[in-house]
C-alpha cells in the first residue's frame, strides 16, 4: 500500500510540474533574479536613497520650522508662506514615503543634530527678527537639496523618482522666489 501512496504522490508531484507548478526556491530564484533586472545598478540606488535620506530631513525640518512661523511669524504673508510650505512638503514627504516603500528605500523620522540646533535656534529668535530668520531657513533648506534634485532627474534609473524629483523642483521654484520676494520686502 505504501508504494501505491508513494507512487501517487510521485504522479501529483510531477502534474503539477507539468500544469505550471514549481518549486518554491526556484520560485523565489526567478523573482529575485525579476527584481535585480528591473532595479537599478547599486551606485545609483544608493544615492536615490541618499537623496531620500536628505529630502526626508529636510522636510521634517521645514514642517516643523513652519509649524513655529504658524505661531510666530508677524507678516501676515510670512504665516500663509508657512502654511503653503507645510501643506505643501506634507504631501510631497506622503509621496516619498510611498515611493521609499516601493523601493525599500529607507526613511528617517528624527531629524539630525545640526537639524534640530537649527529649529530650536529659530524657536528662540526674538519676534521683531523672527521673519527675517524663518525667511532665511526657507532659502537655505530649499537650496540645500537643490543640487540633489537636479542630479536625480539626470541620474535616476527609476522613473517615479525622477518625476518626483521634479515635482520637487517645480515647489522648490515658488517657494524659493516668495521667500525671497518677501525677505526683499521686509529688508
Amino acid at each position: 500500500m505504501k508504494v501505491y501512496q508513494i507512487l501517487a504522490l510521485i504522479l501529483l508531484t510531477a502534474g503539477v510540474y507539468a500544469c505550471g507548478g514549481s518549486d518554491p526556491v526556484e520560485r523565489a530564484a526567478a523573482e529575485d533574479e525579476e527584481m535585480q533586472r528591473t532595479m537599478p545598478e547599486a551606485p545609483q540606488l544608493k544615492a536615490d536613497a541618499q537623496f531620500i535620506k536628505k529630502f526626508a530631513e529636510y522636510t521634517l525640518f521645514s514642517m516643523a520650522a513652519a509649524e513655529i512661523a504658524n505661531d510666530r511669524a508677524v507678516h501676515p504673508d510670512v504665516r500663509t508662506l508657512a502654511e503653503e510650505i507645510s501643506k505643501d512638503h506634507e504631501e510631497l514627504f506622503n509621496r516619498m514615503q510611498e515611493l521609499a516603500t516601493e523601493y525599500r528605500l529607507p526613511v528617517p523620522d528624527v531629524l539630525p543634530e545640526e537639524l534640530s540646533q537649527r529649529l530650536e535656534e529659530l524657536r528662540e529668535t526674538e519676534a521683531r527678527t523672527f521673519d527675517q530668520r524663518y525667511l532665511r531657513e526657507v532659502l537655505t533648506y530649499h537650496k540645500a537639496i537643490e543640487d540633489e534634485t537636479n542630479s536625480l532627474i539626470a541620474n535616476s534609473k527609476l522613473e517615479p523618482l525622477m518625476d518626483f524629483a521634479r515635482r520637487i523642483k517645480s515647489e522648490q521654484y515658488v517657494h524659493l522666489n516668495e521667500a525671497q520676494r518677501l525677505a526683499e520686502e521686509l529688508s
